[in-house]
Parts: structure tokens; sequence; C-alpha cells
């Protein structure tokens, strides 16, 4: 997961998408 979060904050997407990525990935850490 680690090297997913560091490849996603080299690439620098709009906030809103990392926005809607983060959630997406807390959800299905949750589940």
């Amino acid at each position: 997961m680690a090297k997913g979060f560091d490849v996603q904050f080299k690439f620098k997407p709009n906030p809103a998408a990392m926005a809607k990525l983060n959630g997406a990935l807390f959800r299905a850490l949750d589940e």
C-alpha cells in the first residue's frame, strides 16, 4: 500500500481526484 501512496503523490493529481482516491482506499481498507 505504501508504494501506491508514493506513486500517487509523485504524480500529484488534482485535489478532487486525490480525495476520491483516498476515500476509496480507506473504504477498501475498512472492509
